[in-house]
């Protein structure tokens, strides 16, 4: 997930390198950019699960908690 990420990232970074920051489009490439830093974050996570807690989800739900279950560093 890593490299496509890194894909992502690069083109963003290139548009908002070639238009002025008032631009609605650097706005949205400002956007894309913080989003794909946020999944970067996920994926680090998720690679350094070690064991394995839940939270609750709902009313009927349970889902592993990633930021528990991962070993900090």
């Amino acid at each position: 997930m890593n490299q496509p990420l890194q894909v992502i990232s690069g083109y963003a970074e290139i548009m908002m390198n070639e238009m002025p920051a008032d631009h609605k489009m650097f706005r949205m490439a400002r956007q894309v950019s913080d989003q794909v830093d946020r999944m970067a974050d996920i994926t680090t996570k998720l690679q350094k699960i070690t064991h394995y807690e839940t939270m609750d989800y709902g009313e009927h739900a349970r889902i592993i908690d990633i930021h528990k279950s991962s070993r900090q560093d």
